[in-house]
């Protein structure tokens, strides 16, 4: 397994293959960041596309938070009020005062 997440080309087909009865808790990372799309092949390109990917997520989180001000959302926020007391409104964890709270967040 971990030769060939060293190799320099790693084979996307056999990385699959030989994960489909598990992944080493040691290489869980770096195979599935590489299964997913995240991380390409080429093991040159890492740190690259580790620095690209995480100049997206930033930017996805400041047009989240500047998005989630706008008035253009308060519709969207008022329907998510609505349903969070709907939501499986049995179980137990829903009835939890903290986990109305982070819902309403």
């Amino acid at each position: 397994y971990i030769k060939l997440l060293n190799q320099d080309n790693i084979d996307i087909k056999a990385l699959r293959t030989i994960s489909w009865n598990g992944v080493p808790d040691c290489c869980r990372l770096k195979t599935w960041s590489l299964l997913s799309g995240i991380l390409s092949s080429s093991s040159s390109n890492h740190h690259e596309n580790l620095t690209q990917k995480r100049k997206e997520y930033q930017s996805l989180i400041k047009s989240y938070y500047e998005c989630r001000n706008t008035i253009s959302s308060d519709g969207i926020l008022r329907q998510i009020c609505i349903d969070i007391p709907r939501t499986y409104p049995l179980l137990s964890l829903f009835q939890n005062s903290l986990v109305q709270k982070v819902l309403n967040n």
